[in-house]
């Protein structure tokens, strides 16, 4: 009895609160579903910017020494449109490695081992070694500890 008798007394009270509770968990859901559509929406968008990239080195011939394994960098120096092309792609690492520490997309599974392989070239090797003091402190932790692991 002194149930109903509350229930009388104090249903819009009840219909509020079940109300504000209702919103505040369709919101939380509609904001985890939201960050997915965000993470997804970044992956997209990181791997448009990695093609973007990739198509302009295979649309430059100029570029291919970039990639050979074999290349002497002291009788044959990287040119400058090289080394900015390295640059670009260590730019565009460092854009995916701050989308992945802020948690708006998730670290590519073995981008670690890619960036060692890439920097096991001379080109890049060279370039990075150049570079490195204009990155950030957090971006040249990451390669140095990338350089440092071993292949999985």
């Amino acid at each position: 009895m002194d149930l109903t008798h509350w229930l009388v007394e104090n249903w819009r009270h009840l219909i509020e609160n079940v109300g504000i509770l209702s919103g505040l968990i369709v919101a939380t859901i509609s904001f985890h579903k939201d960050a997915k559509v965000r993470r997804v929406e970044t992956l997209f968008k990181m791997t448009e910017h990695h093609r973007e990239l990739w198509m302009h080195f295979y649309s430059r011939p100029e570029l291919a020494g970039i990639l050979d394994a074999k290349r002497d960098v002291l009788t044959s120096p990287p040119t400058d449109e090289e080394i900015h092309f390295v640059n670009f792609l260590f730019l565009h690492l460092n854009g995916v490695f701050r989308a992945c520490k802020a948690g708006i997309s998730v670290r590519p599974e073995h981008l670690a081992d890619d960036l060692r392989s890439f920097l096991a070239l001379p080109v890049p090797r060279l370039a990075w070694d150049r570079l490195k003091s204009s990155h950030d402190r957090d971006f040249f932790a990451f390669v140095t500890k990338a350089l440092r692991q071993t292949n999985r």
